[in-house]
């Protein structure tokens, strides 16, 4: 069962982030949820076409990465664990980042 990467979006941080803080963006994901689905693994790649490595899990069918660097151009893919099996990637999310 594949998952359909539906939507992101990217902020800017301002003046409420901690100053220790690597970065002030953050990308919020959003897909569409898999039955059956016990979390997801969200993938982060700075290549068109690579999956990249495994950045964080949810049970929710949403992520936030924080601390993105300004300035970048991530890929983004995510995977359903249904009965301890990872599904296929989903479709791609390319995320520019500001500086």
């Amino acid at each position: 069962m594949l998952v359909w990467l539906a939507a992101f979006t990217i902020a800017f941080c301002g003046s409420s982030c901690k100053k220790q803080q690597a970065s002030n963006h953050v990308v919020t994901l959003r897909w569409q949820a898999s039955p059956g689905a016990h979390h997801y693994n969200v993938y982060r790649s700075s290549t068109q076409g690579v999956r990249g490595e495994k950045i964080g899990t949810s049970t929710e069918p949403a992520y936030r990465d924080t601390g993105v660097p300004g300035g970048t151009v991530f890929y983004y893919t995510v995977t359903a664990v249904i009965g301890g099996k990872e599904s296929g990637p989903s479709n791609e999310i390319k995320a520019v980042v500001p500086p």
